[in-house]
């Protein structure tokens, strides 16, 4: 413990009591501006989005608490919108990917237990919101410390400092987060999608809450401006974080093969990245019948949407609740037709 404590203070000996960590600066040219500036249109123009930001916005006694408590910490209040990413700010959720990370943060048991928070089969403080956001802060700080820019420090508390020291080594000691590639999910010299777009989902929301006024009278002196797009909104359709081809293909009226032909001339790329904006077409004819998707009515029940898009009742609720995170249907809900159903 002596020897962890010596580490932690000649890695960081800028920090002493009482003093705060650098302020978060958001890009403002180049590919990461590009990348944040999407996420930014997807979280507060498109519904999937919105619903995710406003979720949390409106939860303002709880960012209250978490925001005092990293000013306290010496971290930057706007780090609560890492714990808006990480999940939704709901206390005791887990995470889907079989990592067993928990609660605000998603701290894995190791790394909770690392920062002294308990966790066994009485108590899990993972779902403490003071406990955990104090650990969090205790995290930040050394990843800061470890890292020096606030990029690869927000991405090592997503996928692990280890993890990521791996990838910068692998690919030429490589200290700027933005030159990293995607890729697999287990590839040694490439970052994990999911990682890939964690940072500026972060750093769009921390943009988007601050244009807002949500850290209004912190002191902060970050950039707020987001500038307007230069193109007509409604003639785009934005990639929603768990759309598919076939839902994107029926939202614009074309077909798959068109749909990824426009990502690929548009964005050098074969995959789907929340964000994206893609052109809405005339509807083809050149394909069999689109498998697209069912926009829920006032009238419907979970029988009735579960017929027209050939689900069982169980598989439409893990849908709902895994990409509009509801527990029941709402009006307007685009839902997936499964491959080879068919309304009457």
């Amino acid at each position: 413990m002596r020897l962890k404590i010596l580490v932690f203070l000649l890695l960081f000996p800028i920090l002493a009591k009482g003093d705060s960590l650098p302020e978060i600066k958001i890009p403002d040219y180049g590919t990461p501006a590009q990348r944040i500036q999407e996420y930014a249109i997807f979280f507060t123009r498109q519904d999937n989005g919105i619903k995710i930001i406003n979720g949390c916005f409106r939860q303002k006694e709880k960012i209250n608490r978490i925001r005092s408590i990293l000013k306290l910490q010496g971290v930057p209040e706007e780090l609560v919108c890492l714990a808006m990413v990480e999940s939704n700010l709901y206390l005791d959720v887990w995470n889907v990917d079989g990592s067993g990370a928990r609660g605000l943060w998603q701290f894995t048991k190791p790394t909770a237990k690392r920062f002294d928070l308990k966790v066994n089969g009485n108590v899990d403080e993972r779902c403490d919101l003071e406990k955990s956001t104090i650990a969090a802060a205790e995290y930040i700080k050394e990843l800061y410390a470890h890292f020096n820019n606030w990029d690869s420090a927000i991405a090592a508390f997503n996928i692990g400092e280890k993890r990521l020291n791996q990838i910068m080594g692998n690919n030429g000691n490589r200290k700027n987060y933005w030159e990293l590639k995607k890729g697999p999910q287990n590839h040694s010299r490439l970052l994990p999608k999911q990682n890939y777009e964690f940072v500026p989902q972060v750093l769009a929301v921390i943009k988007i809450a601050n244009k807002q006024g949500l850290f209004i009278g912190t002191g902060t002196n970050m950039d707020t401006k987001m500038p307007s797009p230069k193109i007509d909104l409604s003639e785009y359709y934005f990639v929603g974080i768990h759309d598919s081809w076939e839902i994107i293909a029926g939202e614009v009226e074309m077909s798959v093969e068109e749909v990824k032909s426009q990502i690929k001339a548009q964005y050098k790329t074969a995959n789907l990245y929340p964000g994206m904006k893609i052109k809405k077409g005339k509807k083809t004819h050149s394909t069999a019948m689109l498998a697209g998707h069912y926009t829920v009515k006032k009238e419907d029940d979970w029988d009735k949407v579960a017929q027209k898009t050939n689900m069982s009742i169980a598989q439409l609720k893990n849908y709902v609740s895994f990409k509009y995170r509801l527990s029941e249907l709402q009006p307007e809900m685009k839902i997936k037709i499964e491959a080879q159903a068919s309304l009457p």
